[in-house]
């Protein structure tokens, strides 16, 4: 991980809101897993759920010299734009400090989309967020976690699979 961000930092602040207490994660409890909700972010800026979005065309549309007429299918790639480097300093590297405030706020606005973009967004976002962070510090407070197969992030690929 970048800048010392690990696993024992996240363990650290869940070892600060619950102690050696086993019992269920709290709403209180979630506002304060700011380090884990970093990680969680900087993950899916990595590996986006949905590394393509769709959108209908409803009228025609002119980008540069092309025309993209009413009734296309646009597709807007996620994963290249959160892996843009003109957008995110060393792109591949694992940085949750990206998601500081003052550091997110230096990012264009739709260059982190992991849950789509206005008007269509997901609307489940907060609940998913909600979930993984209640899902990761049950895991996290009992278990480290070890990647076995990849030693740096370049050898992930990333695939697009659809089902019907």
């Amino acid at each position: 991980m970048h800048k010392g961000y690990s696993q024992d930092k996240i363990y650290q602040e869940l070892l600060v809101i619950f102690g050696n207490d086993d019992r269920d994660v709290t709403l209180n409890d979630l506002a304060q897993m700011v380090h884990l909700e970093r990680a969680i972010k900087e993950t899916m800026r990595l590996f986006p759920i949905g590394p393509v979005l769709g959108r209908s065309i409803d009228k025609d549309f002119v980008l540069d010299k092309y025309v993209l007429p009413k009734g296309s299918t646009l597709l807007i790639p996620v994963a290249l734009i959160h892996r843009d480097s003109s957008i995110w300093k060393n792109p591949l590297e694992f940085d949750p400090d990206r998601f500081l405030p003052e550091e997110f706020e230096k990012i264009p606005r739709d260059a982190y989309i992991p849950f789509g973009l206005p008007p269509r967004n997901c609307i489940g976002r907060r609940f998913a967020m909600m979930s993984m962070k209640v899902i990761l510090s049950t895991i996290l407070r009992n278990f480290r976690v070890v990647s076995c197969q990849y030693s740096s992030i370049k050898e992930i690929k990333l695939r697009i699979n659809i089902i019907i």
